[in-house]
C-alpha cells in the first residue's frame, strides 16, 4: 500500500477512546473533544469499572485519569497491563500531579503517554493522532508478518550489501536452511554452480535499471540437492532513492518442471515403444543435416518395416503385437550407436539416423546388424514368433540434401526391399541389396 493511500484509509477509520475520569465536567469536556475529532468514545468514572470495561472489550487508546476513587489511574494500569496482559493498547495519563515522582510512577505502571492538566488540547489532539497512526500501521505490518510467514512462497529480506536480515518458514521448507543458519548470509548460499557470471550480471543490470527481476533460476538445498525455482527481487528505496533493502520471493518449481519435461517427452516421443515420433525424427534429422553439412560427413537414413506383423497382430490380439513393437523397438535401440537416432514413424515402421558415416557401405552392415536382430526368435507369453524387416536406405548427401526427401528415398528402398523379398535392405537407387534370411 502506498503512502497516499494508507493516509486515505487511516482517516477513514476511528478509533474507540475509553475516558476513565471521575470529575463529571471534565470527563464531559473530555468526551466532547473527542467527538468533535472523530473518536469513538465510551468512559468510566474509576479504574475498576475500566478495567471490566478493558476485560469485555478493549479499546484502542485508553485516556486514564491519575486519582480517582475505589481504584486509581496507577494501579488501574498496572491491573491492565500485568493481569489482563494487555501490554499494547496505548494508555495516556491525564493529571495535574505532574512532578517528578508522579512521573516516573505512572510510567512504571505502565503508562505509554502523560499529559498534565490542564489540558492543552492541540496537544493531547496531537498525541492521540499519533498513537493511532502508529497502532494502524502496526496493525499492517503485523498483517504483512502474517502474510509472510504463512505463503507458500520463500522470501528472504536482505540490506544492500545483500546479508540476509529475515526470511519466512516457507524459506526454511524449501532451502532446507533455518533463519539462525541463513542470518547475515548472502543468497550465494544457495548458488547452485550452473549459472555463469554472465547470468547475474544480466540478472543485476536488469534489477538497477528497473528495479525488478523475475526469472527461473536453479539452485541448491541444504541437503545438496539442486533444485529449479521462479524468483522475483524487487528493490526497496527510501525516499532519496536510496537502496535500503532487496526483496526476494521465489518458488519451488520442481514438479511443475517434471510436468513440463513429461509433457515435452510425450509431444516427442511414441507412447508405446519411447522412442522419439515421427516429428521429434524430422526435427533431428535437419539438425543432423546442418551438422553433416559444417563438417563435411556422410549420414544416412534408414527406412524399415516389419514383416508379416499384420498377422501377429491380427491373430494374437493387439496387445500381444504392442509387445512385439515393444521388443522390436528394444532391439533397435541396442543396435544403433548411442549418438544416432531410433524412431517409431508409426504402425510397425521405424526410422534410423546413422551420424558421420565414413563409407557408405557402413550403412549396410548397419542394416545387416538390425536384419539379424530382428530375426532373433521372440517369445511372448507361450508363444514364439520370428520376426523380419526391411530396411530401406539414402544417403546424405549423394542422394537428397533434405529431410523429407531423404525420407521419402529411404521409404521407396524399403518398398524396393519389401518387393524382392524379406530380410533384406536395399540403397535407393542402387539396386544393391543383401538377402540375410
Amino acid at each position: 500500500m502506498n503512502q497516499d493511500l494508507f493516509n486515505n484509509e487511516l482517516n477513514k477509520a476511528t478509533a474507540k477512546v475509553l475516558v476513565v475520569e471521575d470529575d463529571e465536567l471534565m470527563r464531559l469536556t473530555v468526551c466532547m473533544f473527542l467527538t468533535k475529532s472523530g473518536y469513538q468514545v465510551v468512559t468510566a468514572d474509576n479504574g475498576l469499572d475500566a478495567i471490566d470495561l478493558v476485560a469485555n472489550e478493549a479499546p484502542d487508546i485508553i485516556l486514564m485519569d491519575a486519582v480517582m476513587p475505589k481504584m486509581d489511574g496507577f494501579e488501574a494500569t498496572r491491573h491492565i497491563r500485568q493481569v489482563l496482559g494487555l501490554v499494547d493498547i496505548p494508555i495516556i495519563m491525564t493529571t495535574s500531579y505532574n512532578d517528578e515522582e508522579n512521573v516516573n510512577k505512572a510510567f512504571d505502571a505502565g503508562v505509554t503517554e502523560f499529559v498534565s492538566k490542564p489540558i492543552h488540547w492541540a496537544v493531547l489532539g496531537n498525541r492521540l493522532k499519533y498513537l493511532w497512526e502508529s497502532i494502524q500501521k502496526n496493525e499492517i505490518l503485523s498483517l504483512a508478518a502474517l502474510v509472510l510467514e504463512n505463503t507458500t512462497e520463500g522470501m528472504i529480506i536482505t540490506d544492500p550489501g545483500l546479508r540476509i536480515l529475515a526470511s519466512n518458514s516457507a524459506f526454511s521448507a524449501i532451502t532446507g536452511y533455518s533463519l539462525e543458519e541463513a542470518l547475515g548470509k548472502t543468497p550465494r548460499l544457495l548458488q547452485s554452480g550452473r549459472h555463469d557470471k554472465a547470468f547475474y550480471d544480466e540478472m543485476w543490470g536488469t534489477l538497477k535499471s528497473r528495479g525488478h527481476w523475475a526469472g527461473e533460476i536453479w539452485n541448491r538445498r541444504k541437503n545438496g540437492e539442486i533444485y529449479p525455482e521462479w524468483l522475483s527481487i524487487s528493490t526497496v528505496k527510501n525516499p532519496a532513492g536510496r537502496v535500503t533493502h532487496y526483496v526476494a520471493a521465489f518458488s519451488d518449481i520442481t514438479t511443475l518442471k517434471a510436468r513440463e519435461e513429461h509433457l515435452e517427452h510425450l509431444a516427442h516421443h511414441d507412447g508405446l515403444t519411447g522412442l522419439s515420433n515421427r516429428r521429434l525424427f524430422g526435427e533431428r534429422l535437419s539438425q543432423a543435416i546442418d551438422y553433416s553439412l559444417r563438417t563435411q560427413q556422410k549420414m544416412a537414413v534408414m527406412y524399415i518395416d516389419l514383416d508379416d506383423f499384420k498377422p501377429i497382430n491380427d491373430n494374437y490380439g493387439h496387445d500381444v503385437g504392442d509387445r512385439v513393437l515393444q521388443s522390436a523397438a528394444q532391439r533397435l535401440g541396442d543396435t544403433i550407436r548411442r549418438d544416432d537416432t531410433a524412431s517409431r514413424l508409426g504402425g510397425d515402421e521405424f526410422g534410423i539416423i546413422l551420424h558421420n558415416i565414413n563409407d557408405t557401405r557402413n550403412a549396410g552392415t548397419v542394416a545387416d546388424k538390425i536384419i539379424q536382430a530382428m530375426g532373433a526368435p521372440l517369445t511372448i507369453g507361450d508363444d514364439e514368433f520370428m520376426l523380419g524387416c526391411s530396411v530401406g536406405i539414402s544417403i546424405y548427401p549423394d542422394d537428397c540434401e533434405e529431410a523429407e526427401g531423404l525420407i521419402k528415398l529411404a521409404d521407396e528402398a524399403m518398398y524396393d526391399a519389401k518387393q524382392a523379398a524379406k530380410n533384406q535392405y536395399r540403397y535407393w537407387g542402387s539396386g544393391v541389396y543383401e538377402d540375410v534370411s
